[in-house]
């Protein structure tokens, strides 16, 4: 047992009110919020589109740190109030209580990755009430050469790098006994840390950077077209 008898039995109803709160009030949270990014009626500059993605990550972390947090502490808060724990074994009982939050938060990362994926890369058997409008591509023409703006790795670098973004807003919540219990050292500024499975996180890119530079095909084969006209700049749709 984790603790004595009365404390184990508070150490188990501790743990499913967290796990409660998270299924009740966050389970449905995400770092992306795709629906708002459907809802779009035209297509995407690129960096209005990073800066979206920017703040749905941000507000994410607001309710991960401002809500679920100070909600999980409070669960804690209440069992110390009622004297139904005891400060032995309290190392093991907050390391399963790390396991089961930080289990929360990978869920969260998999799901917000499953989501932005299938942005790009929409399962075939889901029907969607509104399509991704895509992106703005402009082809410019500079002397004699054209180019176009953004370039298809400036499209890679700021469409993959979502996934590393994911990664970190869920890799910074404290452990929760570093707020509740006086400790020293680096251990007072741990964080959980859930594992996210390197090679899922490359298949995830691969996908979209297939996308992206297939839909970039056409938009190669239209600069052929633009070179023969007297045009500075074209908008090409990608996606």
């Amino acid at each position: 047992a984790v603790v004595s008898t009365q404390s184990g039995h508070y150490g188990r109803a501790t743990m499913c009110s967290v796990l409660d709160s998270w299924n009740h009030s966050f389970g449905c949270l995400r770092l992306v919020d795709v629906e708002e990014i459907l809802m779009r009626t035209e297509s995407f500059e690129l960096n209005n589109f990073q800066s979206l993605c920017m703040r749905h990550v941000e507000a994410a972390k607001d309710t991960l740190l401002k809500k679920w947090f100070p909600e999980v502490q409070n669960i804690f808060y209440q069992g110390n109030k009622s004297k139904q724990i005891t400060h032995t074994h309290l190392d093991a009982f907050f390391n399963s209580v790390s396991v089961l939050m930080t289990s929360q938060l990978r869920s969260l990362c998999m799901d917000s990755i499953a989501d932005y994926q299938q942005l790009y890369c929409p399962p075939s058997d889901i029907v969607r009430k509104n399509d991704f409008q895509g992106f703005i591509v402009r082809l410019v023409l500079e002397g004699t050469d054209m180019k176009f703006e953004p370039s298809l790795s400036d499209f890679e670098t700021v469409l993959l790098n979502v996934f590393d973004v994911f990664i970190k807003a869920v890799s910074m919540v404290p452990r929760v006994e570093t707020k509740l219990y006086p400790v020293e050292g680096a251990r007072s500024k741990a964080t959980l840390k859930p594992v996210i499975a390197e090679n899922h996180i490359v298949a995830m890119k691969d996908s979209v950077q297939k996308v992206v530079q297939r839909e970039f095909i056409p938009a190669q084969e239209h600069t052929k077209k633009e070179k023969s006209t007297d045009c500075d700049s074209a908008l090409i749709p990608l996606l």
